[in-house]
This record gives C-alpha cells, structure tokens and sequence, in this order.
C-alpha cells in the first residue's frame, strides 16, 4: 500500500471507532473519561442513565486531522457555544456527551469541557464525557 493511503485508511479507521463508540453511547454503557486530558470535571458522568433522553454529542479529535463534530456536523468552538446556548433552554435538555478521542489537543478538550459546564450547569443526569 502506498503511504499515503496507509494513513488514510488508519485515520478513517479511527473515525468508524469513535462514531462506533458515539453510538453505543447513546444505548447507555459505561465508558471512561480521556486518560490523556486529566479527570472529567465535577457533575460529569461517565454513562447516561436515561438512554432514552436525546443526546448532543460532540466528537473531539486529532485536531491535526479532523474538525471536532457536533451530532456528526463539522463545527468550531464559536457554532459549539451558540448550539449549547439554545440547548440549555430546550426541555427537556438533552444530555451533552463530549467524546474525546485519545490523541485529541488537551488545550482543546479543557476548553469544550469549561464550555460545557458553564453554559449547561453541568450535573448528573446533564453531561457526559467519554472516550472510544
């Protein structure tokens, strides 16, 4: 295989993995919290325990290689914001799942993670983080 094809393949291998592990998630397993980017924050928690409440799920990545994703759409951290604001305002609030892959910028993951809290008041029940 050429190099380049090589990495092609690994990095779309990488992305079934992580959208796998978004699905899965929203069927309720457990899952634990990014190894490379410290503990996850206060009031998160590492499952849902209402897989049948509607989910917001953003994917962060290798930022070199892929733009994080709200519910599969590329976006940046400014759209994020804007989506989390009318979100805290939908009843019910659906839970907020933050996958973060292992090789994601810690920088990036703090500040979705601060992002998150702040605007949706994070607490049991309300976010989630994860990692495939």
């Amino acid at each position: 295989m050429h190099p380049d094809a090589t990495d092609n393949y690994r990095m779309m291998w990488q992305m079934f993995q992580i959208a796998f592990v978004a699905t899965a998630l929203s069927w309720g397993p457990v899952a634990q919290a990014s190894p490379t980017c410290g503990p996850r924050l206060h009031g998160w928690d590492q499952s849902r325990v209402d897989s049948a409440q509607q989910v917001n799920t953003v994917i962060l990545y290798d930022r070199h290689h892929h733009s994080p994703t709200w519910n599969g759409a590329p976006v940046n951290a400014d759209q994020v914001r804007q989506y989390l604001e009318v979100t805290k305002q939908m009843s019910p609030q659906p839970i907020f799942v933050l996958i973060i892959s292992p090789n994601a910028d810690c920088h990036e993951v703090d500040t979705y993670r601060r992002m998150a809290s702040d605007i949706l008041k994070c607490a049991p029940g309300r976010c989630v983080e994860a990692n495939p």
